[in-house]
């Protein structure tokens, strides 16, 4: 199934996936730059939107990049999903090397709508839900340097092939 991001613009879309592969598009926001530079500017777009500064990467080639997963979950070929149940969840972590204060979370997988998606400061009882391609700022009880993501697929058709937590501080 090909997964789009739409864009700011009706009909557009920002990107494309097709199992491993990504298509994205994006144009400069200075047309006064030389090609080169407008080149440069589109690419800085495309890689780092939110101007992250460090990540947690997880491409689910084993589990053991995971702090706990739900014995419903399989991690196979470069891939998380559930087999069996309706609902399981798995957990990761990543000790930043600054107090985060933004996050960017990118998700490639197939039937992702409807996975959530929530995020904890270490210590913290609570977690935060958060959403996928955007830059949310964390609530002051969530801000820190030591993060939990928490994931729960809720469909036997979703499969995560990977994802990216990106943080930041102000």
């Amino acid at each position: 199934m090909i997964e789009r991001k739409r864009g700011t613009v009706e009909g557009r879309n920002k990107s494309s996936a097709y199992k491993d592969l990504v298509w994205t598009v994006a144009t400069s926001s200075d047309t006064s730059l030389t090609i080169e530079g407008q080149t440069k500017l589109a690419l800085q777009t495309i890689q780092n939107p939110f101007k992250m500064k460090e990540t947690l990467n997880l491409t689910f080639d084993s589990d053991s990049e995971l702090v706990s997963k739900d014995a419903s979950l399989t991690v196979s070929e470069g891939k998380i999903k559930l087999n069996t149940g309706v609902e399981g969840t798995f957990t990761a972590s990543k000790n930043f090397s600054f107090s985060v204060d933004k996050i960017h979370l990118l998700v490639i997988g197939s039937d992702i709508l409807g996975t959530k998606y929530e995020i904890q400061k270490s210590g913290e009882d609570t977690f935060q839900t958060i959403e996928p391609d955007a830059e949310i700022e964390l609530d002051a009880s969530q801000k820190g340097a030591s993060l939990l993501l928490r994931v729960t697929l809720n469909s036997a058709t979703t499969e995560i092939s990977s994802l990216a937590l990106a943080g930041r501080d102000t």
